[in-house]
């Protein structure tokens, strides 16, 4: 319970939920999504947050400024785990009425915010997340694959009184699902205190590549791996960092084997997020060949520090577009190491590149975005 000066502080700011699946406390590191961390960090100073999680934190992370409620451990089931945590949020709306509801994820954090915000009277608001968007019947992928919750986000979607795509890309994909409301772009935005361009890159006999991504079929590391077999044969002296989780028991290490590559390729495993800032700085160029991405949280990082981008048309790179990176369809190795190769010949075009890029996140860094979102929060809390 919180006393004295605390409890008055408190009661003085707005009180707001935040439904999410996890990403706060949890995973390696206890850092689970960083940038989702950080900006319910940042809300928290200006607003009382109560977040539902619907997994728990790892036991060894302490919030700051804001309560995590979960469901108990002893709880199994997804969905027996989000009804316990709607009883959760009713006793403590009764207690002290939310003023909003916001969801991190459409499906099924955004469904349940939408309702209870239905049923108790009171503004919702759904930030977009990768898969909430997506329907890519070959690998089982995304909410709008399946029937059930395809019919349900579409309902959340239309009835949210604030729908948030994180680019461009994603909302045209809510387009074609037949979603044709009004819909707010705010991407995530990266910390420039901490995303740099390196002054002076150190002089390097190699060029260094890197990749930052979880190991899975919608990454597809597969075009990743050729794509830098294709260069690697003509470039001499190169390698590639693939930093991540592996969740494919090590199908991406035998793919580089099989291709002729593994003396060239280091996989670092998964890596706490305040290393990845000198990763990229060491890095020349970012390899990603995903199939489908909301965003791509990565290329914002990387075009911070300076790294010229290279990867396929989805998510942030589609929204950016030519003048930014080194951008082919999906699957393109043959075409994505033509235009590194001939790219990296070019200084001045390199140059070019990476400036256009790290101009773009100077207009929408992390402060920008918490910004924006605040901007939706405070219009919807003056009208309720």
């Amino acid at each position: 319970m919180y006393q004295g000066s605390v409890c008055t502080t408190l009661q003085m700011k707005k009180r707001i939920s935040i439904w999410i699946h996890g990403g706060i406390g949890g995973g390696n590191f206890s850092q689970g999504q960083p940038v989702i961390g950080k900006i319910i960090a940042d809300l928290a100073v200006d607003y009382e947050l109560l977040i539902y999680s619907q997994l728990s934190p790892n036991a060894d992370f302490v919030s700051k400024g804001f309560k995590v409620y979960s469901a108990p451990r002893i709880v199994v089931g997804s969905w027996l785990r989000w009804l316990s945590l709607i009883g959760i949020f009713i006793l403590n709306h009764v207690r002290r009425p939310h003023q909003l509801n916001y969801a991190f994820w459409g499906y099924p954090a955004g469904v349940i915010a939408v309702l209870l915000g239905k049923l108790l009277d009171r503004p919702t608001i759904i930030h977009l997340q990768g898969g909430d968007t997506a329907n890519i019947p070959e690998l089982q992928y995304g909410v709008f694959y399946s029937p059930f919750s395809r019919a349900l986000s579409k309902w959340a979607y239309k009835k949210a009184t604030i729908l948030i795509a994180l680019t461009q890309y994603q909302k045209q994909k809510l387009n074609d699902h037949g979603i044709k409301r009004k819909i707010e772009i705010i991407p995530y935005g990266p910390d420039l205190t901490k995303f740099k361009v390196k002054e002076k890159k150190a002089e390097s006999s190699y060029h260094q590549f890197i990749h930052i991504g979880n190991h899975n079929l919608i990454k597809d590391q597969v075009t990743l791996l050729e794509t830098f077999r294709l260069i690697s044969d003509r470039l001499p002296n190169c390698r590639l960092r693939i930093v991540g989780d592996d969740s494919l028991n090590g199908e991406i290490k035998r793919n580089a084997a099989r291709l002729g590559i593994n003396q060239s390729v280091e996989f670092t495993g998964p890596v706490p997020y305040n290393e990845i800032p000198e990763y990229l700085r060491e890095a020349d160029v970012i390899l990603h060949t995903s199939v489908f991405e909301g965003q791509a949280m990565v290329i914002s990082e990387a075009a911070a520090s300076g790294v010229l981008l290279a990867g396929t048309r989805v998510g942030l790179l589609s929204d950016l577009g030519d003048s930014f990176g080194l951008i082919v369809d999906v699957g393109d190795a043959e075409i994505l190491a033509e235009k590194v190769l001939s790219t990296l010949k070019d200084a001045d075009m390199v140059l070019t590149y990476t400036n256009n890029a790290r101009n773009w996140v100077e207009d929408h860094d992390q402060l920008w975005t918490v910004k924006t979102i605040k901007l939706h929060i405070e219009n919807l809390i003056k009208k309720d």
